[in-house]
């Protein structure tokens, strides 16, 4: 496989098509780094462009803290599933 079809890799779902080039990092992720769930909002890449993670992380432990946000601090594993859990039980009852 030549090193354009490797930085080029095209993600084919339904209608869309999704073009990942790992070298341009001006584009947001399409899943947040600290809590891995889709940054669907505008706001998300604002954070996202601050904070390197979701508009809800940065509002949940990165403001609190820069200081430690900036040198790589995150909080334990445990207490990001714990949020997960919560989020994804509140949107799921925006679905109903």
């Amino acid at each position: 496989m030549s090193i354009i079809k490797i930085m080029l890799e095209k993600i084919v779902k339904e209608l869309y098509t999704i073009t990942i080039d790992e070298k341009d990092s001006r584009h947001t992720p399409l899943f947040c780094e600290v809590c891995d769930l889709p940054m669907l909002k505008n706001e998300d890449d604002s954070s996202y462009r601050t904070f390197q993670c979701c508009d809800h992380c940065s509002t949940m432990w990165a403001y609190q803290d820069k200081e430690k946000w900036s040198t790589g601090e995150r909080p334990e594993q445990s207490v990001i599933d714990k949020d997960k859990e919560l989020r994804i039980r509140v949107s799921n009852k925006f679905i109903l």
